[in-house]
């Protein structure tokens, strides 16, 4: 019983790292088995540094149609929304490659 007890103590104060899917607010993992652009991987960083992305999508906008290589096929604006890039950033990717809106991921659920 007192070995139980110890047991379930260091399962309690074990400290579990996060999923993927569940990242730290603090770091985001990249996703080690995609080939990402700069665009990606600008919008996977945090903080967002708006200037940087605004200035990406003005001078580069063809990455927005870039998908990555996952088995997802994310385009940048795909990780826009799933890592909380700013509203204005969001609507200068929009505005700069407007199918973005109507693509889906191959996963279906983007």
């Amino acid at each position: 019983a007192a070995a139980a007890k110890k047991a379930a103590a260091a399962l309690s104060s074990a400290t579990i790292p996060c999923s993927p899917f569940r990242p730290s607010p603090k770091r985001r993992p990249a996703a080690p088995q995609a080939s990402m652009n700069e665009l990606h991987a600008a919008f996977r960083e945090e903080p967002h540094d708006e200037a940087r992305l605004l200035e990406l999508i003005g001078s580069r906008p063809e990455l927005l149609q870039q998908e990555d290589d996952s088995w997802e096929g994310w385009l940048p604006l795909h990780n826009a929304a799933r890592w909380g890039a700013p509203k204005a950033v969001i609507v200068a990717a929009l505005d700069a490659y407007p199918d973005a809106a109507k693509t889906g991921s191959r996963g279906g659920d983007e």
